[in-house]
């Protein structure tokens, strides 16, 4: 941001921007700290560019910042390993109880679905989506089953309603740990969708997924060579 920049210039620092890619207009700040930076700006880095916005970084934005003489020093896409968050992380932002499958807090998390649906929905709606953990209404037995049965790899039960002993032993059974939340479906679903995940050197599969995305899109030689 504007203050990070500000410490930048002061401490007379070289810079390779890193920039989470969005959509074209990060070209504008990019530009921006180009000229603010004068010489110290090294190239720019377009990070957790999606499948949607691929398209457009490789047609528009990577070609436009090259005729602006900006160095394009690596692309890396969007990874939902990388971007995915344990069960264990994810019980400790939102402060859920743990009932269950204890040793599977370790659990990825790609991908969070509501279960509001019909059963026969639902089974279809959870097969397409891979390590997704299910939000649904701790009433909603049929939901966590169906859920349970088509690879969820976490219930996060909303309303503090507690599960039956069908539903807790059907999830041992599957390793499928279930939290219990105070906060209703939307509530928590709106909670969640602004978590911040973070990257711990705990992680390892998250780590060593993260090193190989750098190492396999980062443009290390022109790195070097811009840093002397």
């Amino acid at each position: 941001g504007v203050q990070g920049l500000q410490v930048i210039i002061r401490l007379y620092s070289k810079v390779d921007m890193v920039v989470k890619y969005e959509c074209v207009y990060i070209i504008v700040y990019v530009l921006q700290a180009k000229k603010d930076l004068k010489d110290r700006f090294l190239g720019v880095i377009l990070n957790k560019v999606t499948i949607e916005h691929k398209q457009s970084a490789d047609e528009y934005a990577v070609p436009f910042l090259k005729r602006k003489n900006v160095d394009i020093l690596g692309v890396i896409p969007h990874d939902s390993i990388v971007g995915s968050i344990t069960v264990a992380e994810l019980n400790e932002m939102r402060g859920g109880k743990e009932l269950c499958c204890h040793d599977k807090l370790s659990n990825l998390v790609e991908h969070f679905l509501i279960g509001d649906m019909q059963v026969d929905t639902a089974i279809e709606y959870f097969k397409k989506t891979r390590n997704n953990a299910v939000i649904v209404g701790g009433d909603r037995a049929d939901i966590q089953l169906s859920a349970m049965e088509s690879g969820s790899v976490c219930l996060i039960l909303t309303g503090e309603l507690y599960p039956s002993e069908i539903i807790l032993s059907r999830a041992e059974q599957k390793d499928v740990p279930i939290l219990v939340v105070r906060e209703d479906t939307y509530s928590i679903a709106k909670k969640i969708e602004k978590l911040s995940v973070r990257l711990r050197l705990r992680d390892k599969v998250k780590v060593d997924r993260g090193m190989s995305l750098v190492i396999e899109n980062v443009n290390f030689p022109l790195l070097y060579k811009k840093l002397g």
